[in-house]
Formats: C-alpha cells, structure tokens, sequence
C-alpha cells in the first residue's frame, strides 16, 4: 500500500507534442526527439578558433628549431631575445651581434634564426651558439610598409608580412625583392600583429597566414609560393605542429610553455552560446479553477550547465503575470512543488539554460501536473478545516507523495529489468549471474536469452537428467541421453540368477565375521546397513551421451555446464558419438554401390568375376555348382574355386 495521488492531470512540453513557444531565443532543437540545447555561437563558417591554432602555429614572438630549443621575444624590452636549453630549463639571453631597434616576429628555418626588425625596417639572419650574423637584408625603399612577420622558407627565401599596406613579399638571400602580392581585404583590416606564419600543409610548402577576424576567432589564409594567392584553409589542413615537449600556453612553470604574444582577451573555444531562453504561451488546463501542483523536467545538466524554470498562473489566455505572481523553481532542479499556487487556468513558463561555453544542458520533456489527489484527501475531515493549515499540510504531504510515487513506478517497471527480451546484450551475463548462471563466453545473447527465459521451468528440475537435458537443448541445440550406472545394478538373490551374470550379496548381521576376515585388515562395522553396498553399486556414476552434430568448439562449453548443473557427488562422463560408421574405403551410393547378392568370384579368372587374394574378393563353389571351398580339403585355384 503506497500514498501516491489517485488522480492527477498534467500537460506535456516535448518536440513530439510542441513546445508552445510564444518567443526564445539562442536555443536550438525544438523539434529534436534528442531535446532543447544551447545554440552555437555565430561566427564566420571558416572561422577557427585560437586553440585550436595554438596546436600547429607558433605566435610571431616565438620560435622552435628541430632540437626543441626555444627562442621568444622579451615583452618588456623588444630589443632582447631569450633561448631556453631543454637540458637545463632555464632562459637566458641571446647574444646578438647587432642590437635591433624594436623586434616585430621571429622564425627557425633551413638552420637559421630569422629577426624582423620593425623599427631598423630590415630582417637579421643568425646562425649558430652564440648567433653570428649571417645576412642583414634591408627593406628600407623595397617595401612600402615595415615588416611585421617573417618566415624562412623550404625554397631559401624569407617571406615577409607588412602592414599599412597590407602584403607579402619573398625576398631573396641576396636582399632583393623578387615577389609580391597584396593581402584580402579581410586580412588588410585585421590585426596583423596578431597573425603567424608556417611552412607547410597538407598540399606541400606553402605559408600560412592566420588574420584576426573578432575575439578569439582567426581565419587562416594559405598563400601560394608561386602566385602569392590567398585562399581560405581548416585547421584539419595543418601539419606543421610544434615538437611534443613544447606546448605554447600561457605561463612559464619550467615545463617547456611560453607566453604566447597574442590577444589577451581571448576565451576558451565556445562550441555553445552561454545563455538560451524560451517563453511558453498559456497553457490551458481546461479548468478554470485549477491549481497547478508540480513541474519535472527531463534534462541532462553537465557540471558548469543548468536550468531554471519560472512559472506562474493567469486566468487567462491573454493575461500577463506581475513580477510578484512568478516563482522561481531552484536552480538545477529536475523536480519541484509550485508552493505558490494561486488557481488559474493558464500556466506560463520560462526556461532558461545556460553553460560555459564548452557544454550545452539538454531538456528532453517538461511536464506540469495540475489538479492533483494528495494524501490529503485519505486524512480526516479535521485536517481539513482550517484553509490554511490545510494548504501548509497538502503542500508537506505533497513531498511524500511525490516520493511515493517515484517507487510506485520503480515497483511497476521492475519487472522489465528481468524481461531478457528487451535487455541489451552487455546486460544478459550479470542478469544470469543473478540467477546463478555463469555464462560461458561462447554462447550467444540468443541462446542466454532463451535460457533466461525458460529459467523458471528450468530451474526446478536441475539435478535431475530431464533437466540437464532441457538445458543443454536450450544453450546448444542437442538432445542428449542421460545414462544412470545405477539404474543398472548387477545384483540380484540366489535362485533367480544365473552365476557370471549378476553379483550377489550377502544379508549377514555384519561387515566382517570372525574366521572369515584376516584381523588387522578388516573394518568391524557392526552397525552398516546390509543393503548399502547393492544400493551404492554405481548409484553415483552417470554417461552423458552427446549426438555428432554437435560441433567440436562447443564441447568445452557442454562439458562445464554438464558438470556444473549436477549434484557435486555424481561422476558424470561425456561421451560423443562418432560422425559415421564406415566400413571399408568410403562409397559412392549408386556408383560403387550394387545392392543384391554378389555372384562367386573365381581365382586367377578373367571378366568381372576375376577375383585377387588380398582385395577383398568372395569365393564362391566351382564352375560346376561344386561345393565352397573347405579348410583342409583339395583345391585347384581357378578350376575348383
């Protein structure tokens, strides 16, 4: 006997039904079985976010060479660069033999350092511990803006990113100029202080540019080594990652990471909006003194996500609800009683989700129950006297009987945990395990399902043959013949044996008589039962006889239940029954076969009646109709045979 509610009306929000909506927004899915969830953020369809660069460019300021040792720009003073040792962890100064002005960019290629010097107008190419100049190549007068980035490239050029105005250049180790191009107009308005440059992608040697296109979002642009042509590329594209004991984030805790010189506003990769909300119309419960009782959501809500409901009742389909007529459900919660419930036909509804970004809460389903029997009503009148402690009470019960009816309907679809029908297959070996079936690894889930739901006439009839042979039928297929040793008891009286046949025993008073037994060596049992020995006589051994047809890899499996599901006391041996019995080489029915009597063959004779010692011939009389040939009676090979 449980104190759920009786009776109770509810209305249903769910895509299969309609979600009502009188107005929402950043949601998507409401026509989705699957729920409503936040939506994607809205940005440009080839934009990629900056974490998703940082795993294959490096920032302007930093540069890797193939040891892993890295080179970075110190922010406070642009004029120094830092190396850092992977053996010793430590940064320190890079001696430079020129002291640049204002450091824009570095690059490690073909075994140099590249310097772009934005302040002398010109890039420094180092090589070696402690750096020598290699080449100083000045752009002053080539290039109508100063140089911002700067990459060496697999062809034995630098290329060269200015900005005010916007393009590139490939510049020969000479110093001269051979290539230029002028950037989109997309790259020309962006921040190009906030880009990198790279050397290859999945199409070969290329450079790649990535421009800012708004907080924490970059389009990358590929530019051609021949034309200089800019085209729009994916992250996926990528190759050129940096090596794995280098990850560039933010900070400088002795593990290898650096200080990306990047946008400093930038948010973690947003795959969600952080803020979604939709408004119902008036939900009509077709009574115009309702009273709205509880509201359940199905919804998933990841940590860092959530859900609030807001509700409230109005008399009708147009009326709007003051700020003091709405209630606020607790946040997160999946279930909840409306405490203020002024009766109303109608009933809005707000929901609002929201996340970080990374994880989307998802609802499933509302449901709004209106017009509920408490347990209130199976109390005495008296608790109902005095309105308001009767709502105070109806409200305190409320919360039992929502319980109540969380087990009433866990008892309900009890039963559907033990139906093997509609179980998945990962769940059918602990269900067996529940009923003290250890399941072999090489039955099937149709097989267990068939065992599981024959088990309750199974069951009773376990150590007897008639049940080992329905459950060897029902995991393998066969019919098996159960054979009792003891059943077949070699014994019988004097008088109605005959000797060599059966075994007698005696009804003497005891186990050993004196003068019969040697003392020492026989047990004086005076109390043994006279008939134990006849009734032990193979009573404890049993055959198992298994048709051919069951197949070779099966048999382990067969032999472990067999053993398994028998009295531990029985000595149980399974016999398999041969393929075939032949006789002879094997025969082609209709072929090599003559059914009939085969007519006498004749030693040493010709035709078909032509008979050879040792091939399995038959002798037959003579020619003449004379009789068989006789041991130690004349013959003639071939006249008298």
């Amino acid at each position: 006997m449980t104190c759920a509610p009786q009776h109770q009306s509810f209305r249903l929000l769910d895509a299969r039904t309609g979600w009502e909506v009188a107005s929402g927004t950043g949601l998507t899915g409401l026509g989705d079985a699957d729920g409503i969830r936040l939506a994607a953020p809205t940005v440009s369809p080839d934009a990629v976010h900056l974490d998703e660069v940082l795993r294959c460019l490096h920032p302007p300021g930093v540069a890797v060479d193939p040891s892993g040792r890295l080179f970075r720009v110190v922010d406070d003073d642009r004029t120094r660069v830092q190396v850092r040792e992977l053996a010793s962890g430590g940064w320190s100064d890079l001696a430079l033999p020129d002291r640049p002005v204002w450091i824009s960019a570095l690059s490690w290629g073909r075994g140099l350092l590249a310097v772009a010097d934005v302040g002398a107008d010109r890039v420094l190419l180092l090589r070696g511990t402690p750096p020598r100049e290699v080449l100083r190549v000045d752009l002053a007068g080539q290039l109508e803006g100063r140089p911002q980035l700067v990459a060496v490239t697999p062809w034995s050029m630098l290329a060269v990113v200015t900005r005010d105005p916007a393009q590139v250049a490939l510049v020969g180790m000479d110093g001269l100029v051979r290539r230029r191009s002028s950037l989109p107009a997309a790259a020309a308005a962006a921040e190009l202080g906030m880009a990198w440059l790279a050397e290859e992608d999945d199409e070969g040697p290329a450079l790649l540019l990535a421009v800012r296109l708004e907080r924490g979002w970059r389009r990358l642009l590929r530019l051609a080594p021949d034309t200089l042509e800019a085209t729009v590329v994916s992250a996926s594209a990528l190759r050129c990652c940096p090596p794995a004991a280098v990850s560039v984030e933010a900070g400088d805790d002795g593990t290898g990471r650096i200080d990306p010189v990047d946008d400093p506003e930038a948010e973690p990769v947003r795959r969600y909006l952080r803020h979604g909300q939709l408004r119902t119309t008036a939900l009509d419960s077709g009574d115009d003194n309702c009273e709205w009782h509880r509201i359940r959501l199905d919804a998933d809500q990841p940590a860092g996500t959530g859900v609030r409901v807001r509700v409230a009742a109005v008399g009708g389909p147009t009326d709007q609800p003051g700020d003091q007529d709405w209630q606020d459900l607790p946040p997160g919660a999946g279930d909840a009683l409306v405490v203020r419930r002024p009766r109303g036909r109608y009933l809005r509804m707000e929901l609002e989700l929201f996340g970080d970004g990374r994880q989307t809460p998802v609802v499933r389903a509302v449901r709004a129950d209106f017009n509920v029997t408490t347990s209130l009503a199976r109390l005495p009148a008296v608790y109902r006297a005095d309105p308001r402690a009767a709502e105070f009470t109806n409200r305190f019960l409320s919360l039992f009987d929502a319980t109540f009816e969380d087990l009433d309907q866990a008892v309900a679809l009890a039963p559907l945990l033990l139906d093997p029908a509609g179980l998945p297959d990962h769940v059918l070996p602990a269900l067996a395990a529940r009923i003290g079936v250890r399941a072999d690894p090489s039955w099937t889930p149709e097989r267990l399902r068939r065992l599981l739901a024959a088990w309750p006439r199974v069951s009773p009839l376990l150590g007897t043959p008639r049940g080992l042979r329905r459950l060897v039928a029902i995991l393998h297929g066969v019919d098996v013949l159960v054979e009792e040793s003891g059943q077949l008891r070699p014994w019988g009286s004097a008088g109605q044996a005959q000797l060599g046949q059966v075994r007698l025993f005696g009804l003497s008073r005891a186990s050993l008589r004196l003068g019969t037994g040697r003392l020492g060596e026989a047990l004086l049992e005076p109390g043994a039962d006279l008939l134990g020995p006849a009734y032990s006589s193979g009573a404890h051994r049993c055959v198992v006889h298994v048709p051919a047809n069951l197949p070779a890899s099966e048999r382990p499996a067969l032999e472990t239940l067999v053993r398994a599901f028998l009295p531990a006391h029985i000595s149980v041996r399974v016999r398999y029954a041969a393929p075939a019995v032949r006789i002879g080489p094997p025969l082609a029915v209709g072929v090599a076969t003559r059914l009939g009597r085969l007519d006498p063959g004749v030693l040493g004779g010709g035709g078909e009646r032509a008979v050879v010692l040792g091939r399995r011939g038959v002798l037959g009389g003579a020619r003449d109709g004379g009789a068989l040939v006789t041991v130690g009676r004349r013959a003639v090979a071939g006249i008298t045979t």
